[in-house]
């Protein structure tokens, strides 16, 4: 795959931050006496993956003097249940990549030796006890001796002992003799099962505390706190149990607002552009490159949507606003105007989202929800956006443009002195373009939730 750099993919304007961030490393890993071990905490989705892929062909490309990379994904070898041959494994195919000549088979070996033991350890106690292997003996075996088994538990306890204290000598003589320190980027922590996520800090602290090394764990705290409460319980203080770990704690940047309008832009392009569509033989319903760029800027800002999650909406967009041939006929801007909120609010909001789609929200909702919401209600002499929404989500027969303008009124989101009457007939400006349609049945936006929810049975 093509390495993933801030010139082609920053598109949130992560750089200053990562060379703010390699300062900080560079400066601070000098005030302690083993490894730097800092947290990187985002949200779920909010672009840490990406953004360590791009740091590390900065760090690889542009200043490359000053660090080495090792990039691990806890998450991949979750299922393999050991955390330490995971880390050593990435660590001995970096010391190769370094130097060809490097023998790294005696590290491989002593970690592998520790699994094995991990594996077998109720065997090779009873082994030295008895004199008998209960594995291939197939039954189990007695001491010879009364006392004989607490001897060999300890005799095991020393052999593992040592077998840790030579792993760990072997390492440092491996980062000492590096060129460059390392920085060790550890992704998707918190994807991890529990006891895998708990075993993956642990070894990292006990194991790899070594000097010049620098860790730095890309985590949402909130689910890897969740993750540790079910090993310990829901009482544990996380964060004193976490500062044991992380000696500093750096949160990921909010997206700024005017980086939504790039992200947004560069994912039409990916995916919904006409360019796009047609290599698969789609067409855009559009025929402007134009995608209601401030639109959606507006709701991403307020739904503090992440970008996993608008390429999530992206992608269904990709799905619901394309056709099988190519015509001069566009897509009525109410179609495309609800398609853009409804795919939003299905990554987001999805409690809002269902209860759109299978008629559950009530007036009294709605207006909390315009309330809860200030792009939304921005205008308050129009509430043109407050208005698109009425008349996506309701019907006028079970909830009325007068019954609406009451709870605005009383909800201090509508001007009283707006009139019932002038406020009907600005609205009926609007409402009419959601008339103009085949079916009468349901609302619009109910409608495309129909659709939408169809799409996401065979695009998941």
């Amino acid at each position: 795959m093509t390495p993933k750099t801030f010139t082609e993919f920053d598109k949130l304007e992560l750089k200053p931050f990562a060379e703010r961030l390699t300062s900080f490393i560079h400066t601070d890993r000098d005030f302690l006496e083993g490894a730097l071990i800092l947290s990187l905490n985002g949200s779920f989705g909010c672009g840490k993956s990406t953004f360590f892929e791009m740091w590390r062909q900065l760090l690889e490309t542009e200043d490359p003097q000053r660090f080495s990379t090792i990039h691990l994904n806890a998450w991949d070898a979750d299922f393999l249940h050991d955390a330490l041959l995971s880390i050593v494994s990435g660590f001995a195919a970096h010391f190769k990549l370094v130097d060809p000549k490097l023998d790294t088979e005696e590290l491989k070996s002593k970690a592998g030796k520790i699994g094995k033991m991990a594996m077998s350890l109720g065997n090779d106690i009873v082994k030295k006890a008895s004199g008998m292997d209960i594995q291939k003996a197939g039954k189990a075996a007695e001491p010879r001796k009364p006392g004989l088994m607490g001897k060999a538990c300890f005799e095991v306890f020393e052999d593992r002992k040592k077998t840790f204290k030579e792993l760990k000598e072997m390492l440092e003589k491996f980062v000492n003799d590096s060129p460059l320190p390392i920085i060790v980027m550890v992704d998707e922590l918190d994807r991890c099962r529990p006891d895998y996520a708990v075993e993956y800090l642990e070894v990292i602290k006990h194991i790899f505390d070594i000097p010049h090394l620098v860790f730095v764990l890309g985590v949402d705290k909130t689910n890897l706190a969740s993750s540790v409460r079910a090993m310990f319980g829901e009482s544990l203080n996380f964060d004193e149990y976490y500062r044991k770990f992380a000696h500093r704690n750096i949160d990921f940047p909010n997206i700024q607002p005017h980086s939504y309008g790039t992200l947004c832009e560069a994912l039409y392009t990916q995916y919904i552009s006409s360019k796009i569509l047609q290599k698969s033989g789609r067409f855009s319903y559009r025929r402007s490159e134009s995608y209601k760029t401030s639109n959606l800027q507006e709701l991403c800002q307020e739904f503090k949507i992440g970008p996993r999650q608008l390429h999530e909406a992206y992608r269904l967009q990709a799905h619901l606003l394309r056709r099988s041939k190519e015509s001069n006929n566009t897509m009525k801007w109410t179609w495309e105007i609800g398609t853009i909120f409804m795919t939003l609010l299905s990554v987001s909001e999805t409690t809002l989202y269902h209860a759109i789609g299978q008629r559950t929200l009530s007036g009294v909702d709605f207006v909390q929800f315009l309330r809860d919401r200030s792009v939304i209600v921005k205008e308050k002499g129009k509430l043109w956006w407050g208005q698109v929404l009425y008349f996506g989500i309701f019907s006028q027969e079970n909830y009325s443009i007068e019954q609406f303008r009451s709870d605005l009124v009383e909800g201090t989101l509508l001007d009283n002195k707006i009139t019932p009457e002038d406020w009907k007939q600005d609205a009926s400006g609007l409402g009419r373009y959601f008339d103009d349609r085949d079916t009468w049945d349901k609302p619009l936006f109910v409608e495309i939730y129909e659709f939408t929810e169809e799409v996401k049975r065979f695009a998941s």
